[in-house]
């Protein structure tokens, strides 16, 4: 009798995580921009899309398919900041648009832009814009008049 053998995917196909590290090298030898700027925007979405909603670094990490600490490295590299620093600037922004815009109290605000503590939020606010939800709230209302 011949023998015959018989092969399964798993032996031509190598395993995902060696073939994302093999196209990973082939896209940074193409570009070594591309990956890190496609990660970028993809991360801004994401963050745009949920902001109100707990998002952990290592959630992001798990979602994206890479360690959080090199989504970090990449942001810190793009943006200057860190995955930590960038989604709280990204909350605190959408805060200013609702307290200036909306009616929502700040608690509301608050837990909207994915602030659990009002209390943090308030501190956070405030070393961020040199006043409080409350005070930024009322300074804007008062530029409209």
């Amino acid at each position: 009798l011949i023998g015959i053998r018989v092969f399964s995917h798993t032996d031509i196909i190598p395993d995902s995580s060696i073939l994302k590290q093999l196209l990973l090298k082939v896209i940074e030898a193409v570009d070594e921009n591309a990956l890190p700027t496609r990660m970028v925007e993809a991360l801004d979405k994401y963050i745009r899309d949920n902001a109100g909603d707990d998002i952990s670094n290592t959630e992001i990490g798990a979602i994206f398919g890479y360690h959080p600490f090199y989504i970090s490295k990449v942001l810190k590299d793009r943006k200057g900041t860190t995955l930590r620093q960038y989604i709280i600037a990204y909350r605190l922004k959408l805060a200013k648009k609702l307290l200036s815009e909306s009616a929502k109290s700040v608690n509301e605000v608050s837990e909207e832009c994915g602030f659990n503590d009002p209390s943090y939020f308030t501190k956070t606010f405030k070393n961020a814009f040199g006043m409080t939800p409350k005070e930024y709230r009322n300074l804007s209302r008062d530029d409209f008049i």
